[in-house]
C-alpha cells in the first residue's frame, strides 16, 4: 500500500466464491485505489447467517478472497464490527456494505463508520448470491 492509496474496507463471509462476489468487489474497487477484504471466522458467520452457514471453512474462503483481482489485502477472521482503531490503524477511507445476506446483529457492526461519515451502502443486487447458489443444488 501506498502513502497516497485512498483504502475501501469490506467484510463479510465470502462463502462459495462466485460472480456476485466479484462484481461486488470489482463494483468496490471503483471507490479507493487499495480495497482491504475482512473475511468473517465460521462463528461470526454462523452467528449472523444461521446454523448452515458457511459452507466453505475460512481458510477456502480467504483464498477464494484473496485470489481475486479486486482484493489489495485480506484479514482472516475479521471483526463484524468495524472499530475507530481499526480504521485508524489501516487508513480507511470508506467502508462499504453490500446489500446480502440475512444478518442478524446484536448491534450494528457499521455505527462507527456511520457517525464519521465514511460508510457507504451498495444496493446494488446480483444474479448470483450463496443462497440462490444453495437452492439450485
Amino acid at each position: 500500500m501506498k502513502s497516497n492509496d485512498k483504502v475501501v474496507y469490506v467484510s463479510g463471509s465470502f462463502d462459495m466464491f462466485h460472480p456476485g462476489h466479484l462484481k461486488f468487489l470489482k463494483k468496490v474497487h471503483e471507490f479507493g485505489s487499495f480495497v482491504i477484504v475482512g473475511v468473517h471466522d465460521d462463528e461470526t458467520v454462523r452467528k449472523y447467517k444461521g446454523n448452515d452457514y458457511p459452507i466453505g471453512g475460512l481458510f477456502e474462503r480467504g483464498l477464494c478472497v484473496l485470489s481475486c483481482k479486486y482484493t489489495d489485502d485480506m484479514i482472516m477472521a475479521a471483526p463484524a464490527k468495524i472499530t475507530l482503531d481499526m480504521i485508524k490503524t489501516l487508513n480507511i477511507s470508506v467502508v462499504i456494505e453490500g446489500a446480502y445476506g440475512k444478518r442478524k446483529y446484536d448491534e450494528d457492526p457499521y455505527a462507527v463508520p456511520k457517525s464519521i461519515g465514511i460508510y457507504k451502502k451498495l444496493d446494488e443486487v446480483y444474479e448470483t448470491t450463496t443462497e440462490n447458489i444453495i437452492v439450485r443444488i
